[in-house]
C-alpha cells in the first residue's frame, strides 16, 4: 500500500474530517508522525498475547479496531507500516485476530471501508 491508496478516501466523510484537522498538505506528514507516534506507546502484551493477562478481555475488544485502521489506512498516507518493529504488536494483533468476536468485527469493518472507498 502507497500513498495512491489513499486516493479514494478523498471522497469519504472520514476525509473530511482529517483536512479539518490538517488542513494544509503540508501538515499531513506532522499529523501522520503524531498518529505513529501514539502506536508506540507501549502495551503491557502479557506473555499469552492478550493485551491484559492470559484471558481474552474488553482490553482486546478496545484496542482491535484501532489496530484495523491504523494497519489498513496509515501506509496510505506515506507513514510505515504500523507493526513494523513492533514483535509484541504484531504478536498481539495475529492472536486477537483468530478470535471470533474479532474476525467478526474485523469483516464488518472491512466491509463498511470497502464500501466508503467506493463512494
Amino acid at each position: 500500500m502507497g500513498p495512491e491508496t489513499a486516493e479514494p478516501l478523498k471522497q469519504s466523510p472520514m476525509y473530511e474530517a482529517y483536512v479539518r484537522i490538517a488542513p494544509r498538505k503540508e501538515d499531513w506528514p506532522v499529523l501522520v508522525t503524531q498518529l505513529t507516534s501514539a502506536l508506540k506507546v507501549s502495551l503491557p502484551l502479557a506473555s499469552s498475547g492478550f493485551a491484559s493477562g492470559p484471558e481474552f478481555t474488553l482490553a482486546d475488544c478496545a484496542v482491535a479496531p484501532t489496530m484495523f485502521f491504523a494497519t489498513n489506512m496509515l501506509p496510505g498516507f506515506g507513514a510505515k507500516p504500523p507493526l513494523e518493529g513492533r514483535p509484541k504488536l504484531e504478536a498481539w494483533w495475529k492472536q486477537v485476530q483468530t478470535r471470533p468476536s474479532v474476525k467478526k468485527a474485523l469483516a464488518e469493518m472491512g466491509e463498511a471501508l470497502a464500501a466508503m472507498m467506493k463512494r
